[in-house]
């Protein structure tokens, strides 16, 4: 009768560790389960803002297209104009003009292919930041 009282303690004391077991294992699922949650929200928040980013890239790159084929044709208009015209001081005036938008835009695309070089440069380390 001992020796069963023994097994019989020895046993309820497997069966208590094994529920403890189990209900250390439940408490860390239900905290896996939350953190997979957050972690599936932030990676769709994550998501989000690349392709916004992505997006506005996009805009820029139309942008930086636009203007330097606005470039292209400011640059070919002047080189006509300097072939076609006898220099005078009214054509003097309008090559200077012209002259002065080319220098505007110019600087207006060089604006633009920075911030777009400096976009892509802050998309590729966000992205590399929280995927690591």
């Amino acid at each position: 009768m001992q020796k069963f009282n023994i097994n019989l303690f020895i046993f309820l004391y497997i069966v208590n560790e094994l529920i403890n077991q189990s209900s250390l294992q439940t408490e860390l699922l239900y905290k896996l389960q939350a953190a997979s949650k957050i972690l599936r929200q932030e990676c769709l928040r994550v998501k989000q803002l690349y392709l916004s980013q992505c997006a506005e890239n996009k805009q820029l790159q139309s942008q930086i297209s636009s203007q330097s084929e606005e470039l292209e044709n400011y640059k070919d208009l002047v080189s006509r104009l300097q072939n076609e015209l006898n220099i005078s001081s009214q054509a003097d005036k309008e090559l200077q003009a012209l002259r002065t938008k080319l220098a505007e835009a110019e600087q207006t695309n060089e604006i633009l292919v920075q911030t777009n070089a400096e976009l892509q440069e802050m998309i590729q380390e966000f992205i590399v930041e929280k995927f690591q």
